[in-house]
C-alpha cells in the first residue's frame, strides 16, 4: 500500500513518523514522509490513493477542504493530534477547538496518546467514539533506550546545566501578532485572548528569570530551546552578549539511562513531559496563578513560584537529592498508554493492514516529482530565494544516511529499506 506521513514541525514529529515508515516499509508498504506537500500532491492527483496520517484535523476552512479532497481521491485518512495528549485545563474546549464531527466525518481514524485523551474524546463526540482508537503516541516509542541510546551522540556533561524551554514566548513569535489572534479571517474567542494575555505576562516573568539567573550563575550554563514558532534572532535581541546563554533549535532528544546534573525548567512544555517519563529534574515555574497553569506536563512537574525559589534550589543542590514523586510519575505513565510498552507503531501500521486493497497499492510515478522539485530548487537558486523553514528545515543526503544507519542498529531488518531524497523535505522508503 502507499502510506502517507505528513510532517508540520520537524523536531517534533519526524523521527516518529520515520520510525512509523519504516516498520510499515518492511511490510512491504511504499512510505513517503514529508511536509505538507504531500497533501497538495495528494489533492492534485500527483500521487495515487493510500493512507495518509496527519498530524491535526483542526476544523478550519483550509484543513476541511483538504481533508475532503484528500477522501474524493480516494484516501484513508488518520490523524494523531500531536498537541492533545497533555492538555488538562478545560479538555472540552480545547477538543472542540481542534475537531468537530465535520472534520471527523473526513476522518477515518483518530489515534489517542491514552486513556485521559481517549475517554475524553468519545465523551466530546460520542456519534463518532468508534473512530478514536488507543494506540500511544509513536513519540515515545522513542523513549526505549534501545532506541533512544542510538539518536544521543554527546555524552553528558557533569557540570550544572539549566535547560529552559520556551513554549509561546509572544515576543519571539514568527508570526506577526494581529496574525495570533485570527484563524480563517474569524477572530478567536475570549479564551484565546485570555491565553495570549496569560502568555504575555508569563513572557516577561521568564526574560527576568534568565536575566537573574545569568547574572546570580556568570559560570552556569543556560541552554534555552526554542520553539520552532520561535525566531531565535528576537532571543538575541532581548538577551544580547550573554557568555553562559546558548540557544537550541531543532531536535532535541533525551533518554533514560543518562545520569546528569541538567534541570529542566518549563511553564507547560510537551517536551518536559518526555523529560518527566525519563525521570529527569524538571521544574514548573509559575509566577501567574491561572488556570491555564493546569496542564498534565505543569501539575506533575515541581511546581515553583518564585526566582527566589528556582536559585535557591540550584545553590543547595536539592537536585543532588531530588526524588521523583511516585504518584505523579505512574500518573505521567497512565496518560501515555505506550510508555513502557513502547507498541504505539506496531499499532498503528497492524490497524492500517486491514485496509489492503487494490485501490490503495498503485504505485506512484515518483520521478515526476523529483523533477518538478529539482527544477523548482534550481529556479529558486537562480534567484536567490531558497526558502528556509524554521519548522521544517530541508533534508540532507548525509542526514538521510546518518538516520537510515541508525534505524538499522534499532532493528536489523531495517537494512532491507531503501531511502530515496524526493525532494528537500521529501523522503520515500521502500523494500530494496
Amino acid at each position: 500500500m502507499n502510506i502517507y506521513l505528513v510532517v508540520e514541525i520537524k523536531h517534533r514529529e519526524f523521527l516518529s513518523r520515520l520510525l512509523i515508515g519504516a516498520t510499515s516499509a518492511i511490510n512491504g508498504n511504499d512510505v513517503l514522509i514529508g511536509d505538507d506537500e504531500i497533501i497538495k500532491l495528494i489533492v492534485n492527483k500527483k500521487l495515487n490513493p493510500g493512507i495518509m496520517l496527519y498530524k491535526s484535523i483542526t476544523p478550519i476552512k483550509r484543513r476541511l477542504i483538504q481533508l475532503k479532497n484528500c477522501k474524493n481521491n480516494n484516501c484513508i485518512v488518520s490523524s494523531i493530534d500531536e498537541e492533545g495528549g497533555i492538555v488538562g485545563f478545560d479538555f472540552k474546549h480545547f477538543a472542540q477547538r481542534r475537531f468537530s464531527y465535520k472534520s471527523l466525518s473526513y476522518t477515518d481514524s483518530v489515534f489517542c496518546w491514552g486513556q485521559y485523551d481517549y475517554s475524553n474524546y468519545k465523551k466530546i463526540f460520542p456519534k463518532a467514539k468508534k473512530k478514536f482508537l488507543m494506540t500511544g503516541n509513536p513519540r515515545f516509542d522513542l523513549l526505549d533506550n534501545k532506541i533512544a541510546k542510538n539518536f544521543v551522540k554527546k555524552k553528558q556533561s557533569k557540570k550544572i546545566r539549566l535547560v529552559i524551554i520556551s513554549s509561546y514566548m509572544v515576543f519571539a513569535r514568527n508570526t506577526h501578532l494581529s496574525d495570533q489572534f485570527t484563524v480563517d479571517d474569524k477572530f478567536k474567542d475570549d479564551y484565546f485572548y485570555d491565553y495570549f494575555a496569560f502568555r504575555a505576562a508569563m513572557t516577561t516573568n521568564y526574560i527576568k528569570l534568565i536575566k537573574k539567573l545569568t547574572s546570580e550563575f556568570p559560570k552556569l550554563e543556560i541552554d534555552i530551546w526554542i520553539h520552532p514558532n520561535e525566531n531565535i534572532i528576537n532571543w538575541k535581541k532581548i538577551l544580547p552578549n550573554k557568555r553562559n546563554i546558548k540557544f537550541t533549535t531543532g531536535t532535541k532528544f533525551l533518554t533514560k539511562d543518562k545520569k546528569d546534573n541538567t534541570i529542566y525548567i518549563h511553564s507547560g512544555s510537551g517536551l518536559a513531559f518526555n523529560a518527566l517519563l525519563q525521570k529527569k529534574v524538571v521544574i514548573s515555574y509559575q509566577p501567574i496563578k491561572s488556570k491555564f497553569n493546569d496542564t498534565l506536563p505543569n501539575v506533575n512537574s515541581t511546581i515553583v513560584e518564585s526566582e527566589k525559589e528556582i536559585i535557591e534550589f540550584i545553590k543547595r543542590k536539592k537536585y543532588d537529592k531530588f526524588k521523583i514523586d511516585k504518584k505523579k510519575f505512574d500518573r505521567c505513565s497512565k496518560i501515555i498508554s505506550n510508555s513502557k510498552n513502547y507498541d504505539a507503531c506496531n499499532k498503528i501500521t497492524s490497524y492500517w493492514e486491514k485496509f489492503q486493497s487494490k485501490k490503495l497499492s498503485f504505485k506512484n510515478n515518483l520521478s515526476k516529482v523529483i523533477i518538478k522539485n529539482q527544477l523548482r530548487f534550481f529556479k529558486q537558486k537562480l534567484n536567490y530565494k531558497v526558502p528556509k523553514r524554521r519548522k521544517f528545515p530541508a533534508f540532507t543526503k548525509s542526514e538521510l544516511l546518518d538516520l537510515r544507519n541508525i534505524l538499522i542498529k534499532v532493528n536489523p531488518k531495517f537494512k532491507d529499506l531503501k531511502f530515496t531524497l524526493i525532494g528537500p523535505r521529501l523522503i520515500n522508503i521502500k523494500k530494496n
